[in-house]
């Protein structure tokens, strides 16, 4: 059952004649995931433009365009996420146009995980750290100064009940640290799991 909708903002410049290949191979991910239902792409650049740079990905019906002022910050994004969860149902992810799940199978274990946290009166939200697939294997290829995984790190939250950030309003996706700034900003009542705290042997 497809019930994950994804929220991602993307800028292009009119120069840009496709999508850079990271973003392509997202898409193309999220196309080919039968769990995912729709994809939604914020954007300040000119909607036409990044509506015919999809096309030559995916077909259009399942992505939508959806132009802003300005560019998208992760309260928007959020705020967007949770207004179609309200609307409709299911789950978002908020993540990063350049990243996606490994595969349907992923995406079950990270709705079924959540939907054992949401039982209680809290709202959880779930927090994924990007792993890259490089010499066939998936490892975690960000690390720190000393040499250690950045497992801070984060690029996608999933969301199961409408979550408002006005905190979140100065900063979007891509942005130095704006994954640090958006964990520490939530408000009260919300848990934040972190998957990447507890990675599986």
């Amino acid at each position: 059952m497809s019930e994950l909708l994804v929220v991602t903002s993307l800028n292009v410049s009119d120069e840009v004649s496709e999508l850079p290949t990271a973003i392509r191979s997202a898409f193309e991910a999220h196309a080919a995931e039968c769990s995912v239902r729709e994809v939604h792409i914020l954007t300040e650049a000119d909607e036409q433009l990044v509506t015919r740079l999809i096309l030559q990905v995916v077909p259009r019906n399942m992505f939508k365009v959806l132009q802003t002022d300005k560019r998208p910050t992760l309260a928007v994004l959020f705020e967007h996420a949770s207004n179609c969860i309200a609307a409709n149902g299911g789950r978002a992810a908020i993540m990063n146009a350049d990243v996606s799940f490994a595969g349907n199978a992923d995406i079950s274990r990270c709705l079924e995980s959540l939907k054992s946290f949401s039982g209680g009166s809290e709202q959880p939200i779930y927090a994924l750290t990007r792993h890259d697939f490089s010499a066939g294997t998936w490892a975690i290829s960000l690390f720190e100064g000393c040499g250690l995984p950045n497992m801070l790190s984060t690029d996608c939250w999933i969301i199961s009940n409408p979550v408002y950030l006005e905190t979140a309003d100065f900063y979007s996706l891509g942005e130095m640290n704006c994954d640090l700034m958006l964990n520490y900003s939530w408000i009260r009542g919300l848990q934040s799991l972190f998957r990447c705290l507890h990675p599986a042997s």
